[in-house]
This record gives structure tokens, sequence and C-alpha cells, in this order.
């Protein structure tokens, strides 16, 4: 027996950018209900956004130009940028 609940519907993705602001972004997301199994995801983030890793006194720091998430991974198109710090700075 292969039993099926397929759920679609749209949805939004809530992710904190640049000074404690958050930007939304809507999309769409397929879960199986029965098992679990994602079906689809599919969200394009097209308004540029700083991701700094880690939030507090970041080593890394992208300018992410545009984003799309989906069941492939997450792609991203922009910039990297290393911080560079004097000892005791």
């Amino acid at each position: 027996m292969n039993n099926k609940l397929p759920l679609f519907a749209g949805a939004y993705l809530d992710f904190p950018i640049q000074d404690d602001l958050t930007n939304r972004v809507q999309g769409a997301l397929g879960v199986d209900i029965m098992t679990g199994d994602l079906l689809l995801l599919d969200f394009e983030i097209t308004d540029p956004f700083i991701w700094d890793i880690p939030k507090e006194e970041p080593v890394l720091s992208f300018e992410v130009e545009q984003a799309s998430l989906s069941q492939e991974g997450l792609y991203m198109d922009g910039m990297q940028n290393i911080p560079a710090r004097r000892p005791g700075a």
C-alpha cells in the first residue's frame, strides 16, 4: 500500500538582515503528510542582504545580491569578505 497525502501551499520565509531587521520572502512549499517527504521547496530572494558568520563579531561576511532555496539546496550570488582585525583591537 502506497499511501500519500500531499499538501502544497504558498509559504513565506523570514530571515534576519542587517541592523536587526527581518526580510520576508514568499514562496511555495509541498510536504507529503504521511511520510514527511519534502515535495516542493521554492523561494527566490531578490533583495540584497548581508550574512555575517557568526552574527556577533563576524569572521566571515557575505554580501548576497540574490539567493534561492529549493530542494536542490541553497544558491547564493554575491561577495565574501574576511574582516581584518589587529590583535588587541
